[in-house]
């Protein structure tokens, strides 16, 4: 059982990457940038939100209702990504 405040697995947060990827890249306005070195997290941390914001991927709450295994795992990605970006 995941506790409050507790990382998500490696695994998880693989599956929560891909997830997300998949959506952009199958979003016909997103642009896939180039091989310039970014990784799959870097990319999906990045792009999603902007996306999402856009109307062109489920935003988070969407996710989560259509992934509810991962839901809080979900939230959590968000949340970080949020204050990630908030801080830069």
């Amino acid at each position: 059982m995941k506790t409050l405040n507790t990382p998500p697995s490696i695994e998880t947060m693989d599956r929560i990457q891909m997830l997300l990827a998949n959506y952009l890249l199958a979003c016909p306005r997103f642009q896939c940038p180039g091989m310039d070195g970014a990784s799959l997290a870097d990319v999906v941390g990045c792009e999603y939100p902007a996306a999402s914001a856009a109307g062109w991927v489920p935003r988070p709450d969407e996710l989560a209702s259509r992934h509810p295994e991962i839901a809080h795992e979900l939230a959590d990605f968000f949340q970080c990504e949020t204050s990630t970006v908030m801080s830069s």
